[in-house]
């Protein structure tokens, strides 16, 4: 009689705790499956600096939701001209190419174009490496004149999917600036008598 209800008790012990395990792990699966990941709504942001004296370092965004089998072909037009391929095939493995051919007394535009499953998709925006660029890896926002700039922070401030850029002037009462990519000013802000640089 003491086994049995014992038996009885244990069973429905286990009954419970198995329908509580049960419970709790369908509870993640499903909210992670509800939850959508936030993105910001970016562009290829395809840059292109010189990286020597014959030589230009092309080199473009892989978005998050991108499949794994995507390829690029990498593009450029000189002084204006049409776009002309430059990958024999596309590229897959990365999100950059050397161009060692381009005239570099010239002006030269670059842009990509996904490959999914063999089709070409749309192009990205471009970018352009002015003519007689310095050799340098890094590409120059120009500046309105101001104080010396301690910080540099990146982000997408107007929503048309490129960087924009908030830099930290070093003057009193601190100011701080927000530029696009291109230099574009667009505002500026005071930050008052008691702010720090």
């Amino acid at each position: 009689m003491y086994v049995t209800r014992a038996l009885r008790r244990g069973a429905a012990i286990a009954t419970a705790v198995l329908a509580a395990s049960t419970a709790l792990v369908a509870l993640p699966v499903a909210s992670t499956a509800a939850t959508a990941r936030p993105m910001e709504n970016l562009g290829r942001g395809v840059v292109a600096v010189r990286s020597g004296g014959k030589d230009v370092l092309i080199t473009w965004r892989l978005l998050g939701l991108d499949p794994d089998v995507l390829a690029f072909n990498v593009y450029r037009s000189t002084a204006g001209g049409a776009y002309a391929k430059l990958t024999p095939e596309p590229l897959t493995g990365g999100t950059n190419f050397t161009d060692s051919t381009a005239d570099l007394t010239r002006a030269n535009s670059y842009h990509v174009r996904p490959v999914l499953d063999g089709a070409e998709q749309e192009p990205s925006d471009p970018f352009t490496l002015t003519a007689n660029h310095a050799v340098e890896p890094a590409v120059r926002v120009p500046l309105r004149k101001g104080g010396a700039v301690k910080f540099l922070w990146a982000g997408d401030l107007d929503g048309d999917g490129a960087y924009d850029y908030v830099i930290d002037r070093q003057t009193k009462p601190q100011t701080i600036e927000a530029y696009r990519g291109d230099g574009t000013f667009l505002w500026s802000m005071n930050m008052g008598p008691n702010s720090m640089n």
